[in-house]
């Protein structure tokens, strides 16, 4: 993969513009399945699949249909990596809770708030 402009350039905006989607996604499911490790949830298709859309990203002879392709599995493996990180949320932390607050009388101000008298 070269620049944006060289490939661009040489393959089209369409090409272009398919790499592009499918290396921001491979991003965004990597910040996720990192933070899903940190906290101890891991798993072996997750990583390969990293490899699987990398290599399809260094190859020069790629056609579009073959990056929708991966695109679309993109999308399903970040639904798989959230619901892996919600579950490490959740053993780590429990289950989230709205917390309750104190009531304040009628017409009184709260403490932070100026004085408008």
């Amino acid at each position: 993969m070269g620049s944006i402009k060289a490939r661009l350039d040489g393959q089209g905006a369409d090409l272009t513009g398919l790499q592009e989607l499918l290396l921001y996604g491979v991003k965004g499911v990597a910040a996720y399945a990192h933070h899903a490790a940190v906290l101890g949830k891991e798993d072996r298709a997750v990583y390969a699949w990293f490899y699987e859309a990398l290599d399809l990203l260094t190859r020069t002879e790629v056609m579009p249909d073959q990056l929708l392709g991966a695109a679309l599995r993109c999308g399903g493996m970040n639904l798989k990596v959230m619901a892996m990180l919600d579950a490490a949320h959740t053993e780590a932390y429990g289950h989230p809770s709205q917390p309750r607050c104190a009531r304040r009388q009628s017409g009184a101000r709260p403490s932070w708030s100026p004085a408008t008298t």
